[in-house]
């Protein structure tokens, strides 16, 4: 039997007006699969929608590991959901979520897109993940009905939405990201640790 695919969801917002804020979160359904770390970046269309900083981005406690995550200048928000001290499964549900401005015009949508990722199991072992778009949308003339993000493949070459938003995945040897991904905490632990 085929084990389901795991997969990290962007979630969905609407506001009332363009400036106002909104929260976008990414969904593990690890399908069955045992998952203890995470890494994604998650994609958003700069000409509607801001991420104000890294700190607009927080974990959700109940996963029992930390996020470490950065802004890049691609604007993507590139997410580790992990702990180097626990490698307990992470219950399916909300990995971290981000405040968003929105600035799209009143009726109009944007999409988020969760981009490279990849997920280990307590192993170290790496576990194919796919990726989904989410949307932020602001009212306006009439009713905005809220998208359902649906999960796609994330492709390996460069893609262009319909409002001209460009997101360009780099693929990433699974292996590879996940040496990556362990190394990256083990500096910030060595680095809080010389600074005490």
């Amino acid at each position: 039997m085929v084990p389901a695919a795991v997969t990290l969801q962007a979630t969905s917002g609407t506001v009332d007006q363009p400036g106002d804020s909104a929260d976008v979160c990414v969904v593990l359904d690890s399908g069955g699969a045992t998952i203890a770390g995470t890494e994604n970046a998650l994609a958003w269309d700069p000409s509607c929608a801001t991420l104000p900083d890294a700190s607009a981005c927080r974990v959700n406690p109940d996963t029992g590991k930390q996020l470490n995550g950065r802004i890049q200048a691609d604007f993507t928000y590139k997410a580790l959901v992990l702990s180097l001290f626990d490698v307990a499964p992470i219950p399916d549900g909300t990995l971290y979520c981000c405040t968003f401005r929105v600035d799209a015009a009143p009726g109009r949508c944007c999409s988020l897109q969760v981009i490279r990722a990849i997920a280990s199991d307590p192993g170290g072992s790496p576990i194919p993940v796919q990726g989904s778009t989410g949307m932020l949308c602001v009212r306006g003339g009439g009713s905005v009905s809220s998208p359902t993000p649906t999960a796609t493949p994330i492709p390996p070459v460069s893609t262009q939405d319909d409002d001209g938003c460009q997101v360009g995945p780099q693929p990433v040897h699974p292996a590879t990201a996940l040496a990556v991904l362990a190394a990256t905490f083990w500096l910030i632990t060595r680095t809080r640790r010389d600074r005490r």
